[in-house]
């Protein structure tokens, strides 16, 4: 059954721009980037001239609460950590930069702004960056990022609550396919290593 034969719909031809993420698909494979949002961030942060950089935050920078008389626009800087998380979705090389910056949207000082600008500056020199997405008949993925909910005292504990976390992607993804008509034949197989 196809969705046209159920549903009013008028077809215009495949996607290329879609919430600002621009979509480029070819045979077998599709690629999704921000390359237009990032350039649109840069200008609007007065950044689209900056010098770039190739990584996102420093190795050994300590990033630590603002010091006394050490103001900035929290404004602007939560505005720019509010663009970074949006490209985020299909950047997830500055994540962790971007994450650990927004603990500080409460009171950020002149270290975070540098440290959020050295991050425009980064996506400058990879603004063409993005997801490459390949058409497989072997495998399916699904991947999401959170913070640690527990700690586990021992790897076997590690191990099972990894195993149950995927489990429930597993049953997840399952029923997805299912509400989509997909036929499903056998079991899913989640390894673990012991």
């Amino acid at each position: 059954m196809r969705f046209s034969e159920t549903f009013e719909m008028t077809d215009l031809g495949g996607m290329k721009y879609f919430l600002g993420m621009e979509v480029c698909q070819s045979e077998g494979k599709i690629v999704i980037c921000h390359k237009k949002y990032i350039r649109d961030v840069l200008k609007k942060f007065k950044m689209d001239q900056c010098k770039a950089v190739s990584t996102p935050i420093c190795p050994k920078e300590k990033l630590v609460k603002k010091e006394e008389n050490d103001e900035v626009d929290r404004k602007n800087f939560r505005s720019m950590i509010g663009c970074l998380m949006y490209i985020t979705a299909t950047r997830p090389d500055v994540l962790y930069s971007v994450s650990l910056l927004s603990r500080f949207l409460s009171d950020p000082g002149k270290q975070h702004v540098i440290a959020v600008k050295r991050i425009l500056r980064y996506l400058k020199g990879t603004s063409d960056y993005g997801l490459l997405y390949e058409k497989s008949s072997k495998s399916c993925f699904s991947w999401t990022s959170k913070k640690q909910e527990l700690v586990a005292l021992s790897t076997a504990e590690a191990e099972l609550v990894a195993v149950t976390a995927a489990a429930k992607q597993v049953i997840w993804v399952r029923k997805l396919l299912t509400d989509l008509q997909v036929q499903l034949e056998g079991a899913t197989v989640v390894n673990i290593d012991n």
